[in-house]
């Protein structure tokens, strides 16, 4: 569980959003949210979860406060919305409103990575309580995740005020593909079992055309007739095997067999991948594959040697010698961008990404970035550096900041690595 200090750095980072952010409502481990002036009711006699026309009254909270009534049930909202695609967040009554006897939620506390919405408060009462529009109702905490993750994209993302059962809507998916292969049966198997590599024990249905299976050998097998092999080819581009089928759709062999074996990924976002452990493109046994992202492959390719930096890549044009020559050559001269390129026949970008020191990384010379203008100094009064920490601490924008106070955006991007410097 983050502590305070770390929750005020990671909305800094941008890698928690609360908003609107106040300092003020950080705790020793959580963040405490406030109610707006709304409330949902539901007015049916009996609630049906599979009705999603189920009728609900909205009820103002006046200034001077609102009487919850115990027997009811009503739906509340945080006026801060808060998500995280780093962090589990997870919603908790506060102590001193618990000891007025409000439940500020039943059960639904879990908080998913990716969601990002205003929370939809269940509330009860055991006694008549009067509640206020931005009393602090609730608190929330975030949690560290490990392992591979799924982010939210469900069906309350992005919700506002008070938010009714959308458990209707769990009618209306549609079935994941099994994470348990769908073996073929030992019938069909011992009919196909002449046309598979040397060494096949066992074949599994393609999730979505089951007149098609792929072997524990990585071979693709048409049923529609007399079982068939079929032919694998590559494109002039790519190392990777292919298969037609369904008469026209052309499909990597690795991602059959991993949909067929290791069944759907079901991650959103980067982790889609289907990664040969050997980085032998042409082995598709199910033990050869693995989801994955696209930096572990380029993980695995570093590590493997597939990818050579510097004058071991056969495409360089410079070498380590001429790139010393061009950050040396910057740094006694001052040269133009337009005339290193022009005498060492790459183009400006490339020049600038070496003075940058974001290419030939791996070459220490001790200078530096050679490609930034000496900064102007500008000065700014203590007074001034308090406000715009406590305006950076409450959220404000960067470059609201830098334009009010007449600074460059390094400026206030300097002012806040000092705040999460000083927090660590």
């Amino acid at each position: 569980m983050l502590s305070g200090s770390e929750i005020i750095k990671q909305v800094l980072l941008g890698r928690i959003r609360i908003d609107p952010f106040n300092i003020e409502n950080v705790g020793p481990n959580s963040y405490d949210l406030t109610i707006t002036n709304k409330l949902v009711v539901y007015d049916e006699n009996v609630l049906d979860p599979r009705r999603k026309d189920l009728k609900t009254k909205e009820i103002i909270i006046p200034d001077n406060g609102y009487i919850l009534q115990p027997g009811h049930f009503y739906l509340g909202s945080t006026v801060e919305s808060t998500g995280s695609s780093h962090f589990v967040p997870m919603l908790h009554g506060r102590s001193s409103a618990a000891r007025l006897g409000i439940c500020a939620h039943i059960a639904a506390g879990l908080g998913d990575l990716g969601w990002y919405g205003q929370w939809t408060l269940e509330m009860v009462v055991p006694i008549p309580v009067l509640i206020y529009p931005n009393m602090r109702m609730c608190q929330v905490t975030f949690e560290s995740v490990s392992g591979l993750v799924t982010r939210y994209s469900g069906k309350y993302q992005d919700q506002k005020d008070p938010t009714p059962s959308k458990i209707w809507m769990d009618n209306l998916r549609k079935p994941q593909s099994t994470q348990i292969p769908l073996l073929v049966e030992d019938e069909i198997m011992a009919s196909i079992i002449d046309v598979c590599s040397v060494g096949t024990k066992q074949a599994a249905y393609i999730p979505w055309d089951k007149r098609y299976c792929v072997t524990d050998m990585g071979d693709v097998i048409s049923l529609i007739g007399v079982p068939k092999k079929l032919s694998e080819f590559t494109r002039k581009e790519s190392p990777y095997k292919l298969v037609q089928i369904a008469g026209r759709t052309k499909i990597y062999v690795h991602r059959l067999v991993a949909a067929a074996f290791l069944g759907s990924p079901s991650f959103n976002g980067e982790i889609h991948i289907v990664r040969h452990k050997d980085d032998n493109y042409i082995d598709n046994r199910p033990s050869n594959l693995v989801y994955g992202t696209n930096q572990d492959n380029a993980d695995d390719a570093k590590k493997n040697g597939r990818i050579h930096y510097g004058s071991d890549n056969h495409n360089a044009i410079l070498n380590e010698d001429k790139v010393r020559l061009i950050r040396q050559t910057r740094f006694n001269h001052k040269s133009r961008l337009v005339d290193l390129a022009k005498q060492f026949n790459v183009n400006q970008e490339t020049i600038r990404r070496i003075l940058q020191r974001k290419a030939w990384v791996h070459i220490d010379d001790g200078l530096g970035n050679l490609c930034s203008a000496p900064h102007k100094i500008y000065e700014l009064s203590t007074t001034q550096k308090s406000e715009i920490d406590q305006r950076l601490l409450n959220g404000e924008s960067r470059k609201s900041l830098a334009k009010e106070y007449g600074v460059p955006v390094r400026v206030i991007h300097h002012r806040a690595s000092r705040i999460i410097d000083a927090i660590d």
